[in-house]
Parts: C-alpha cells; structure tokens; sequence
C-alpha cells in the first residue's frame, strides 16, 4: 500500500493529543499498563484451578477429577497452561505468577511490533483502543485463564507486516480458542477483502490457512485427550436460551459499548467511515455485537476480543490511508473517552469487576507469597 497521503495545509495536533504521538514506545506501554491497572484492577479466574489441573496432568489431563465431562470442555483452550507445564510454573504461586506476567505480555503485544513501533500515529491509535476497550478489564480480572495467548495471537495476526506471522498469529488463535478467532477471523477478513478487493487476496489466503491449521490442531490434540464436551454441547444441555436473552436485554447498554470500547469512535468518525471498506466495519462491528450475546454467556469477553482484532484492522489502514493531520484529530477526538472510560465485564448476567482490593491480595501473593 502507498504511504499516507499528506495535507498541503498540516494543522497542528492538539496539544495533548500530540504530547501522546512523541511518547516513545516504552512511554505508551507503560502508560497502558499503569493506567488499565488503575482502571480495572487484577483478580484471579474463577476456574483457575481447572487450568492448573491441566498444567498439572497434561499428559492424561483426565486423571484429574476436576477435569472430568462435562468440564473437560475447557481442555479446548490449553495452550497457557501447556506454557506453564512446559516452564514447571505448576504450583498455586507459580501458575498465578507466570499468568499474570502473560496478562501483562498480552497487553505488549501490539508495541512489539515493528509496524506499531515504526508508527507514532498508529502507536497512540493502538495506544487509545487498549485504553478505552475492554480487553484490560477480561486480562487482568481473570488472571489464571487463558485470554492472554488469543489477544496477543491477534494482535500479530492482525497487526505484522509478515504474512508468516499473520498466519502464525491465526493459526495460535485458533489453537486456543476457536470460537472467537473464528468469529475475530470473520469480521476482519470481511473489512480487508473489501479494502484488497483491487489487489491480491493472496494474504486472507494464507491467513485463512493458518486458521484452519489451527482448528486442525486442537482437533487432533483433543482427540488425542479423548475430550468428549465441547462448548457448543455445553449450551444446549446445561443453558436454556432464556439465560442468553435475560442477560443481554438486562445489560445490553454495557455490552454494546463494551464491544468496541472507545473503539467506537474510531469506527464510527466521518473520516475512517469515508475510507474503502470503513462503512463495512462498522456494520459488521454492529453484526457481531448483537449476535455475539446470544451465542456466548461471557458477552463482553467474548465480543470485546472480536471488536479488538477488527479495530486494530482499521486503524492499521486509517493511520495509512488518512492525512496526518486527519489521523492527529482522530486520535485527539478519542483521547478523553480512553483516558476515562471504565468498563465492567458483563458475564452470564453478572458484572465482573476486579477492583483495588483484589489487586493488593493477588500481587502480595504473587510476589511474597503471602
């Protein structure tokens, strides 16, 4: 693609705005970092201990009798408990710690990319999605779960200049948990084939291939482990469709802004819609929202990492594709809301918040054990 074309008549960025674009990356990392700690807080996954009993029995994960049907449906997400088995980080301390840094290494993920580095507006842009979305909130208040390897997984699949990686990117995405890097996979092939369709589909190729590669994998592997449960079974014999609809008509407001987060405002300003393929992403961010509540309980789980993959998509392209100074006043317009917004998990009818209390207990018992 052609390098952004430029305005004859380049306006300053606002001034806050442009104090964010001249942070080096490390000032970005770590302004995300401190700030969505401060915002959502670290907590513990519910099912931790299931995740640690793979880790622990691996080999036969149904030795374990935590593992046992229907439960042994989570087996379908194994790839962070196969890294800490691998790395011997098995026992209670250990697996939250190592956890815990995989949160944080997810969070990264993006600003280890040489796109993202190269890029002082798609690094703010990067930089105002994870602040003002909420995938922070899914990382850091379920520590222990296995969120961390699908967002990093995305950010390389969607993000990296290398068609290898992308394909790496799907591929482990899908390894981990098919559902959402299908549905992630979807949308986004959906805004690229219509911005490509005057070039090669060559990429969306290779990227499907290292999607199926890793269906294919997990697969074999669950063959392999004799799992007899899978999600879908899951939903059909233990939840009625009345537990997906009474949690979706009770929190619909927070689940649709916390699809997209301030994300929102990038999809929908006047300038990223004017784009190839920018109407496309907003009526499919739109599709997924609503569609995703009634197929999934963890609503804002689930949906708030599809409206990641494709936000990351569209900025990619409106950083390239849009004037600088239009990319500055976008990027100036979103700052406020990422800075502020706060936004609760909504799973299965409840609200899930972390908070400050659940941090102290998490990170003294990570770092002294206590």
């Amino acid at each position: 693609m052609s390098s952004r074309p430029r305005s004859t008549k380049a306006q300053p960025a606002p001034r806050l705005a442009a104090r964010l674009i001249s942070l080096p990356t490390p000032a970005h990392l770590a302004l995300v970092l401190v700030l969505t700690i401060a915002k959502y807080g670290i907590d513990r996954y519910p099912s931790i201990d299931l995740m640690r009993a793979l880790a622990n029995n691996w080999a036969n994960p149904h030795t374990s009798m935590l593992l046992q049907p229907p439960d042994d449906y989570r087996l379908a997400s194994p790839v962070a408990a196969l890294l800490a088995a691998l790395l011997h980080a098995t026992s209670v301390r250990s697996f939250l710690g190592f956890h815990l840094l995989l949160a944080l290494l997810a969070v990264a993920s993006p600003f280890g990319l040489r796109r993202v580095r190269k890029s002082a507006e798609l690094r703010s842009l990067v930089t105002l999605v994870l602040l003002g979305s909420a995938v922070p909130a899914v990382l850091f208040g379920w520590v222990g779960g296995y969120d961390a390897v699908t967002v990093a997984a995305l950010s390389l699949a969607v993000l990296s200049d290398h068609r290898a990686l992308s394909a790496a990117g799907w591929l482990f995405a899908a390894l981990n948990n098919t559902p959402v890097a299908l549905i992630a996979f979807a949308v986004v092939a959906t805004h690229r084939f219509v911005v490509e369709k005057q070039r090669s589909i060559t990429p969306l190729a290779i990227n499907a291939g290292g999607l199926l590669s890793g269906i294919v994998l997990i697969q074999l592997l669950l063959r392999h482990w004799n799992v007899t449960t899978s999600r879908l079974s899951v939903y059909n014999d233990l939840y009625d469709f009345s537990r997906f609809t009474t949690s979706f008509f009770h929190f619909a407001p927070l689940i649709i802004i916390g699809s997209l987060g301030a994300g929102w405002l990038l999809l929908g300003s006047r300038e990223v819609r004017s784009l190839p393929g920018g109407k496309t992403a907003l009526a499919v961010a739109i599709g997924a929202t609503l569609i995703i509540p009634f197929i999934a309980l963890d609503e804002t789980r689930v949906a708030s990492q599809v409206g990641f993959a494709l936000v990351l998509s569209v900025a990619a392209f409106a950083e390239r594709a849009l004037p600088t100074p239009t990319v500055h006043q976008v990027i100036h317009r979103m700052l406020p809301l990422s800075l502020l917004f706060v936004i609760p998990v909504v799973w299965d009818n409840q609200l899930i918040y972390a908070g400050w209390s659940n941090t102290r207990a998490v990170l003294s018992f990570v770092l002294l054990g206590s």
